[in-house]
């Protein structure tokens, strides 16, 4: 359990097996048990295939959990309409702090909300207050559509490409967090947008990178479906299903190279100009050759003419 930590509210499966004195191994029928994180006194609800727990706020607020859980089922129907939808349980913790504890997630501090596809099972921080609804609609959505990826792709789904994952995750919020589009304008003014052949494999650690990570797969995948339509997300999906790497699932669906497709969203939805970015990056450079020769400059323009020569 150390080196493999069961999560909350995991179902196991347990047999004893028993060595007789006449040799003979005796093996019993299998036991279950839902293993949950009983430090705290769970509330529960439940609606069709949902199931919600939470343990901080009243009945109105877990019952706010399950109407979002139910429209959030909805979103995410919208955007994979082919996948049929599993049972899930979602599980609120009141601080990102409990949830982390609970996972062993504290080496990713800025995680708020966790998906357990193989159980089907969600996690979510969620503190009742004035800002919960807000939450609600951010990350239920979210972490359902992590369950529904895992539909999708099956096996394929630990080697999908991590733009793609958190891309259309966030693209099934029905509360946009207001700060990626602010992330995104000072990247792309500053041009430190990360190229999106990078985020094939893993976001970054850093917390502010990481945060443009999510930002800039959202608004990208968000930008593949509105122009290339939801049809075409699932072809995407079936293509890394079949095993497809990165770069070669996005060809085959869009017939365009993903740094090309890179490029056309940067420009259609940032405004990005390559022109413009390539002169900022040299404008430094062009004011260090200016500061380096500004000297010499001022001494020739400075220095007193020379007398005229005569000839008698």
């Amino acid at each position: 359990l150390t080196r493999a930590p069961l999560k909350p509210f995991s179902r196991l499966s347990y047999t004893f097996t028993f060595l007789l004195e006449s040799g003979v191994a005796e093996t019993t029928q299998p036991f279950n048990l839902e293993y949950r994180d009983n430090r705290y006194n769970w509330q529960t609800l439940s609606a069709s295939d949902l199931q919600v727990y939470w343990y901080n706020g009243d009945p109105a607020f877990g019952q706010a959990i399950l109407n979002t859980a139910v429209e959030g089922r909805a979103r995410v129907s919208e955007l994979l309409p082919q996948q049929a939808l599993p049972p899930v349980k979602l599980v609120v913790y009141t601080s990102a702090g409990d949830l982390q504890n609970a996972l062993t997630l504290s080496r990713l501090p800025y995680i708020a909300g966790h998906a357990s596809p193989e159980s089907g099972t969600v996690f979510v921080s969620i503190p009742p207050g004035p800002e919960a609804q807000v939450e609600m609609r951010r990350q239920i959505p979210h972490e359902l559509m992590h369950i529904q990826l895992y539909q999708a792709l099956g096996s394929a789904y630990p080697t999908a490409p991590d733009w793609l994952l958190e891309g259309t995750a966030t693209s099934a919020e029905l509360a946009p967090n207001a700060d990626h589009t602010k992330a995104l304008e000072s990247a792309s003014a500053a041009n430190t947008l990360l190229p999106m052949v990078s985020l094939c494999a893993q976001f970054p650690e850093d917390a502010p990178a990481a945060f443009l990570a999510y930002a800039q797969s959202g608004s990208f995948v968000q930008y593949l479906i509105t122009t290339r339509g939801k049809d075409s997300l699932a072809i995407l999906i079936a293509a890394y299903r079949n095993g497809l790497g990165c770069e070669e699932a996005v060809y085959q669906t869009y017939g365009s190279e993903l740094s090309r497709l890179d490029l056309e969203w940067r420009r259609a939805v940032l405004g990005y100009d390559p022109l413009t970015a390539g002169l900022n990056n040299l404008l430094p450079y062009a004011l260090l050759a200016g500061a380096a020769l500004l000297p010499g400059l001022l001494t020739l323009l400075l220095r007193p003419a020379r007398p005229k020569e005569t000839v008698e």
